[in-house]
């Protein structure tokens, strides 16, 4: 059985869709760790491929996707409040 530290864990990532980018690579490795994941981002191709290649790693409920312009603050805090409401919470990152 595989080791997942962030079992039970939620996260948000901005920028999580694009093919290439630090934003894709941090939700893989979150949702490898067992993480499940807010993915927000402004293209909603990008989200629907990534998305789809998270689920096949992690199974269907480890991320939920999101259209959001974060440099808009209503739109990021209404982003944040959706998460908090569809997966339950949210976990602070570990210093």
């Amino acid at each position: 059985m595989q080791h997942k530290p962030l079992e039970g864990k939620i996260a948000i990532v901005t920028g999580a869709a694009s093919p290439r980018g630090l934003g894709r690579s941090m939700t893989e490795a979150l949702v490898r760790a067992g993480a499940r994941v807010s993915m927000m981002d402004i293209n909603q191709q990008w989200l629907d491929e990534t998305s789809n290649y998270m689920r096949e790693i992690a199974g269907d409920d480890c991320v939920m996707t999101q259209v959001v312009d974060v440099s808009s603050i209503q739109e990021a805090e209404r982003s944040v409040q959706r998460t908090i409401e569809e997966l339950g919470g949210l976990h602070e990152p570990v210093p």
